[in-house]
């Protein structure tokens, strides 16, 4: 018995992480209007959300999103949001990065393409190393710069 409970006190104790991706237009957009102003650019909005029973410190250099070409880190471009992520991230806290779609795009050498679909995640690392990815495969569609889930 004393074996299963201790089991049970690990399993609840893990780290984990919920990420999500959507695609919005900055008009529409609250979190980043500071940080761009006057655009009307689409964004790739990677939601974080801390579901496990402890603190995690995400390591905001660790960052990037990945395509089926080339990933883009945080520091070959601007990300928005990363001055905001919370140190270290409470349980069932959660944050919000972006990432302009026309910069994935051209990373990925497809900005002139206007048709078609391209696999697209995000993966963080917490400062221990620990690597995170999202659960779900998402894929962005080029036509209408949208981002779906795969089941």
């Amino acid at each position: 018995m004393a074996v299963i409970v201790f089991v049970l006190t690990r399993w609840e104790r893990r780290k984990i992480l919920s990420i999500d991706l959507e695609c919005t237009n900055t008009e529409i957009n609250d979190k980043f209007k500071r940080e761009i102003e006057g655009s009307s650019e689409s964004v790739l909005i990677v939601r974080v959300i801390n579901t496990g029973s402890r603190p995690i410190a995400i390591d905001k250099n660790s960052i990037k999103a990945v395509g089926p070409k080339k990933s883009v880190e945080y520091h070959e471009t601007d990300w928005l949001g990363l001055e905001k992520i919370p140190h270290p991230l409470s349980p069932n806290q959660s944050f919000e990065v972006g990432l302009f779609l026309e910069t994935f795009k051209l990373f990925q050498g497809c900005e002139k393409i206007s048709k078609g679909k391209l696999p697209i995640s995000v993966e963080l690392k917490d400062i221990d190393g620990k690597l995170y990815k999202p659960k779900n495969k998402y894929e962005l569609f080029l036509e209408v710069d949208e981002v779906e889930k795969i089941k």
